[in-house]
């Protein structure tokens, strides 16, 4: 038996079950030999590496630490991933690499067909590509079917995730604002597409889109409905809270911060107070209905900044479009002007147009609750100028005028444009015909007629006629 120098036993080292052929001949040293660094060690904490010996663990002797090789890297130090970004992959960047080099015609449809709330027409497509409509619809099938095979791989590994990602935040239902401000690479540009990152994740999530923003995986229409008939039957006999429908309507996908906003689009239901409250369709607001008592008027279009007369005697507003509003975001309105249409404070009107509905409210302010489907009508882009005026049986009036940028003329002209003179005659009596836009008295001079528009507040006009806004 061995024997330490003061005479003590030293007791036999445990033993193990041989693992390799050296290991069972190896025998215990009485010194620690110093490490091996040739060999391949395994943590328990990491990978292993490539090894003679698949089972080959790391001796721990005391008072020394194996030297691991440098290709083994520690869990334990590894960062944590983004939601939404496996393996620090780039959305935009992958995204972009599939359509930056593809054929025009694959990025045309997958730009005016899969990504967009207005899927052009096959028709349309099949003109401009020299072929039959079956023929594009072929392709669209293949693009289709493309995406899913880049998806399904490992380098669509960031758009799989973030999908699911998405799918999980937003569940059955949500708006185009919520969509595009849900993660910071959502407004990124696609490039080859130009067009934003949550487009394309809104058609490859097959999303369903209203004309006043909302987005849902099934038909709009039928949850819709589904939440009228819960509503029905809950406010059957008055008000009721609508924390009390909370469980019900969330039981239908519709989450809560997003509830109330839902219901006040309904046809018949608004929110006040936090109560929801039923309203038949005869006592909604519409332009006929004005009478002896409803309140004073609020202001006068005439000094309204934006307000200009029409032709026909009717006051229109301009709209400047933003690409805001061409994603369905409301669209504020003058009192005053809502007013003009036959609009009081807590009315709304339901409106048609030849491209479209939209719906005219007054909460705190008037607004247009969308306008997106009468502007992707008028083929409406940022920059450009739409004049919206009477309402005529629930019919609104709107008329486009290109922005600026699309035209060549001198200042004073594109001022006139401004204020909805489209075309501009090339003989014009300017301070007569803007002081018919803005309301003066005939015979107004160009005097008269720059102090009313720095009082209405029109800068836009001021500027182009060389003129610094005071107040």
């Amino acid at each position: 038996v061995a024997r330490t120098p003061e005479g003590l036993p030293i007791p036999p080292r445990p033993s193990h079950p041989p693992r390799a052929a050296a290991a069972a001949k190896a025998d215990v040293p009485s010194v620690p030999a110093p490490p091996d660094h040739s060999a391949v060690p395994r943590t328990n904490r990491g990978t292993k590496a490539a090894s003679a010996d698949p089972e080959a663990t790391v001796e721990m002797v005391p008072g020394t630490l194996p030297t691991p090789p440098g290709d083994v890297t520690m869990l334990v130090d590894r960062p944590m991933p983004r939601a939404g970004e496996p393996g620090g992959g780039d959305l935009a960047a992958v995204l972009s690499s599939w359509f930056i080099d593809a054929e025009p015609r694959r990025k045309l449809l997958a730009r005016d067909r899969l990504f967009t709330d207005a899927p052009r027409e096959l028709d349309s497509l099949a003109s401009e590509f020299g072929t039959s409509p079956a023929e594009v619809k072929i392709m669209e099938r293949d693009l289709r079917r493309n995406l899913e095979e880049r998806i399904s791989r490992s380098e669509g590994a960031p758009v799989r995730v973030h999908l699911s990602f998405v799918r999980d935040r937003v569940g059955m239902l949500t708006t185009v604002s919520e969509l595009r401000a849900l993660h910071p690479k959502h407004t990124a540009v696609v490039a080859g597409l130009d067009i934003q990152v949550w487009q394309v994740l809104r058609g490859l999530l097959d999303l369903h889109t209203s004309v006043d923003g909302w987005l849902s995986p099934a038909p709009l229409g039928e949850l819709a409905d589904r939440t009228s008939a819960t509503l029905d039957a809950a406010c059957a006999h008055g008000p009721v809270p609508l924390k009390a429908l909370e469980r019900d309507l969330a039981a239908m996908g519709i989450r809560k911060p997003l509830q109330s906003a839902w219901i006040a689009r309904l046809e018949g239901f608004q929110v006040e107070n936090g109560h929801v409250l039923s309203r038949s369709a005869d006592t909604l607001e519409r332009p006929a209905q004005r009478g002896a008592g409803q309140p004073a008027p609020i202001g006068d279009p005439s000094w309204t900044a934006g307000c200009f007369r029409e032709e026909t005697g009717a006051w229109s507003f301009r709209v400047d479009v933003s690409t805001a509003m061409l994603e369905g975001e409301p669209v504020e309105l003058p009192p005053a002007f809502a007013q003009s249409l036959g609009v009081t404070q807590g009315g709304q009107v339901r409106l048609h147009h030849g491209h479209g509905p939209a719906a005219l409210r007054w909460a705190q302010t008037p607004f247009f609750v969308s306008l997106r489907a009468i502007l992707a009508g008028l083929s409406a882009h940022d920059g450009d100028m739409v004049f919206v005026s009477s309402i005529h049986q629930g019919r609104l009036e709107a008329r486009l005028v290109r922005g600026d940028a699309t035209v060549r003329l001198p200042r004073w002209a594109r001022a006139l444009r401004h204020t909805g003179v489209d075309p501009v005659p090339e003989q014009v009596n300017l301070p007569e015909l803007l002081s018919t836009r803005i309301g003066l008295d005939p015979g107004s001079d160009l005097k008269a007629v720059l102090h009313r528009l720095q009082q209405r507040g029109d800068t836009d006009v001021l500027e182009l006629l060389g003129v610094t806004h005071t107040r």
